[in-house]
């Protein structure tokens, strides 16, 4: 099917009131960034907030909901540059900036892919081709716009943005719940329902790996910034670190880290930070943690949840990490 394109309607854009937001002082420590203090809680989604993502240039935040709303605020002064994007008939699954800032891409159980104008705030693009809920998307770190999602249709598609139509389609054999490109933009990283994580060439269409180790549902899957290494997040309780180069002979699982989550249905993501050191995933026990990548090391053990963390991720340029969680709230922490 094709996409349905609409510059004109405003329907589904609308300019909010700025954030309600509750700025936390412990032990009245000093922001050492630039937000106005060390811990930020944003409470303006009404509902469980299921993504998040930042801006390339940091100043802004992405957000999507369990009713289909996406939100973009600006996380400096005021946050009184805040829009609310409609356009999703059921809960957006997930969310990203393209790699310039200038659109972002959002995906929902209601089975279609946006493609939206970060700051003229129209859809530019609906795409409606998977048969059932599409529960990931993400763009290559490529210059030309090519996307793929995930459903739980069982399929992994690419899509051109420019065209805003299905360029291939990848048969899998269940449920996709997490996507991601290599870095080269060659190969397309999967994970679902049967635990195994596969990367799929697609100049051929085939799967040239499967990596296992995972014993449930993976949820989560993010590439290092080097492209090397790959963190899965899975129902069983643990966050793995791959080497993905391709000439590797041994054991491709070069870490192994412990997460907590008793919600199955729930697709808890997982990041790393800009700089590649540290990772990241919140968890079911409503704490988000930050490892050392290289070491293992727990390196901050993040509060203030009152329950399951969706999403997490690092800002572009300054030490702070955004999370998102099911009880309707965004917390923005200094490490």
């Amino acid at each position: 099917m094709g996409a349905i394109t609409n510059r004109r309607s405003p329907s589904w854009i609308k300019r909010m009131e700025p954030h309600k937001r509750t700025h936390f002082n412990p032990l009245g420590a000093p922001a050492l960034s630039s937000l106005r203090a060390p811990i930020v809680r944003i409470e303006d989604h009404k509902s469980e907030v299921t993504s998040c993502d930042f801006h390339p240039s940091g100043k802004f935040i992405l957000s999507g909901n369990s009713k289909g709303q996406i939100y973009l605020c600006d996380i400096y002064g005021t946050f009184s540059k805040t829009m609310l994007f409609k356009g999703h008939a059921d809960s957006v699954t997930e969310t990203h900036f393209s790699r310039d800032g200038f659109d972002f891409y959002t995906c929902s159980k209601d089975g279609t892919i946006g493609i939206w104008d970060t700051f003229r705030g129209y859809r530019k693009a609906r795409l409606e081709c998977h048969e059932d809920g599409v529960n990931c998307v993400q763009g290559g770190r490529l210059a030309y716009p090519i996307l793929c999602s995930g459903s739980d249709d069982g399929t992994v598609r690419l899509w051109d943005a420019r065209e805003k139509e299905c360029v291939l389609t990848l048969n899998n054999t269940s449920t996709v719940t997490a996507t991601c490109f290599t870095a080269d933009g060659d190969y397309v990283i999967s994970g679902g329902h049967d635990s195994d994580i596969k990367i799929w060439d697609l100049r051929t269409c085939e799967i040239v790996c499967k990596l296992r180790g995972h014993i449930g549902k993976v949820t989560g899957l993010s590439l290092s910034p080097c492209g090397s290494y790959l963190l899965s997040h899975s129902v069983d309780n643990t966050l793995r670190v791959w080497d993905i180069r391709p000439h590797v002979t041994f054991k491709r699982c070069v870490g192994c880290f412990s997460s907590y989550q008793f919600f199955p249905s729930a697709l808890l993501r997982c990041a790393w930070s800009p700089d590649g050191t540290m990772i990241s995933a919140g968890t079911s026990d409503r704490d988000v943690f930050v490892w050392d990548a290289l070491t293992g090391e727990t390196l901050h053990e993040l509060s203030g949840h009152e329950s399951a963390i969706n999403d997490v991720t690092f800002h572009p340029k300054e030490s702070i990490i955004l999370s998102a969680s099911k009880d309707n709230y965004l917390f923005l922490h200094e490490l």
